[in-house]
């Protein structure tokens, strides 16, 4: 729901690392001196978990809304 914690964590590895949002893991295997492309990785990747979450909100709001107008 909107204002809930999203848990996002990197984890670095030599040969590359691992993105992890709300459990879900992404492996990125470019260049760690590349700092521009993870950045924008990393930022596609948090706006994709923000419209995941705003999609789940909607749902429970329309479901919440039926089973309220329906008793």
């Amino acid at each position: 729901m909107k204002g809930d914690d999203i848990d996002i964590r990197i984890r670095g590895h030599d040969s590359k690392f691992q993105t992890f949002d709300d459990q879900e893991v992404h492996d990125q295997k470019v260049q760690l001196d590349n700092l521009q492309h993870v950045k924008y990785q990393l930022a596609q990747q948090l706006e994709e978990a923000r419209r995941r979450l705003e999609d789940a909100e909607r749902f429970i709001t329309i479901l919440l809304e039926t089973t309220t107008s329906s008793n």
